[in-house]
């Protein structure tokens, strides 16, 4: 009870601050390696991405975002709990607001759990999807193994209770002398042709707290989907991110911008 109440304290206290903000589910960490992150190890982007990504850390972490994306502006913010006990615990809220006046805002609720076990961590989560027309729920479930420190390999069952947008990924990690991450992602989308390729790459400079991240997605079917850059700032316990997303495929070419301000500790 005093975990659960210590998450919802803190979650009250940054929606009551209002540093809000917009971008795709994952945020810019996410968006930079254009959401190759299924066997990779993360905090609060694995919330969105593979629910048993944070089962590797042992960290609290909040972080609130912003991002545009066209006709609309997404405000999220999201906790990860991987200190307390055993069981690492996420919890998220988005608000999707379409910048036209005569469509209703979507809210987004995001949970997630998972249980490192040695080598292998598990996990599952739930969102609930509502605005003032409907009421959906759906699921998630992965697991994250450890076969060698530096290399991480992760399956994710995604959107399972809804056949139209259901989903199946792998992916893996590689960890190149603590300086170079390396992401490769397979997804295979149950309403989609073909099989979606991501690829993404951080560079990071630990003495300085900076990264610069980059990554693409290519459909076989379809040829290249997306390319996407991101960087970022961590000194101490803060961070602030960035990340740009360009949609290649769609006659629309939708761009995705996105900033978020992380604590961690």
């Amino acid at each position: 009870m005093n975990r659960i109440a210590s998450f919802l304290i803190i979650f009250g206290v940054v929606l009551s601050l209002k540093i809000i903000a917009w971008g795709e589910s994952g945020g810019p960490r996410a968006l930079g390696l254009n959401h190759a992150l299924r066997g990779a190890v993360s905090l609060n982007e694995g919330l969105y991405i593979n629910p048993a990504s944070f089962g590797f850390t042992e960290k609290y972490s909040v972080e609130t975002q912003i991002s545009f994306q066209n006709n609309q502006r997404v405000y999220n913010t999201s906790i990860v709990d991987t200190r307390t006990s055993s069981w690492g615990a996420a919890l998220g809220y988005s608000r999707v607001q379409p910048i036209s006046e005569d469509v209703v805002s979507d809210h987004q609720f995001h949970i997630a759990a998972a249980k490192r076990l040695g080598l292998v961590s598990l996990g599952i989560g739930g969102r609930c999807f509502l605005n003032n027309e409907r009421t959906e729920f759906n699921g998630s479930a992965g697991v994250l193994v450890e076969p060698h420190p530096a290399m991480h390999i992760g399956l994710v069952g995604d959107n399972l209770l809804s056949k139209e947008t259901r989903e199946v990924g792998v992916g893996a990690q590689f960890n190149v002398k603590d300086i170079l991450l390396l992401s490769l992602d397979g997804v295979k989308k149950e309403n989609k042709p073909g099989y979606d390729i991501l690829a993404g790459a951080e560079i990071i400079h630990a003495r300085s707290g900076l990264s610069l991240r980059g990554g693409g997605q290519y459909n076989t079917e379809r040829t290249f989907q997306s390319f996407s850059v991101g960087g970022g700032l961590s000194l101490h316990k803060m961070g602030l991110h960035y990340g740009f997303k360009q949609d290649l495929n769609t006659e629309l070419k939708d761009q995705i911008h996105s900033v978020a301000l992380r604590i961690f500790f």
